[in-house]
């Protein structure tokens, strides 16, 4: 359902998204929670991958074909890499986050 949520608001035609001036670059933080939260519940949901690989390049290919989509199908949106680095960026915490609770927790072996 995660997903399908940032499919959704990132489909959105660029002149129907609302005009922000005071935070500049929210959007990355944006895009950085959005994919933090989908790899979390992505890893949670899928445990017999335990690195996590699978799920990392899921992910990151989920987050760079929505791009991709922006570029060529809708419209006044576009391809950019700083979304790609945010969501990465998001990836990354995301993922040491649930490995380290779930090495506190001992529901998982990481040495």
């Amino acid at each position: 359902m995660w997903a399908i949520f940032i499919l959704v608001l990132s489909t959105v035609p660029g002149p129907s998204l609302p005009q922000q001036k005071l935070l500049p670059h929210l959007d990355k933080v944006v895009h950085f929670i959005f994919y933090l939260i989908l790899v979390i519940l992505s890893f949670n949901g899928w445990k017999e991958n335990k690195n996590g690989i699978i799920i990392i390049c899921l992910v990151l290919s989920y987050g760079v074909g929505i791009e991709l989509i922006q570029h060529f199908f809708i419209e006044k949106r576009f391809f950019d890499i700083y979304d790609v680095v945010a969501n990465t960026a998001g990836v990354l915490v995301g993922l040491k986050l649930n490995f380290s609770f779930l090495k506190k927790t001992n529901q998982f072996n990481i040495k």
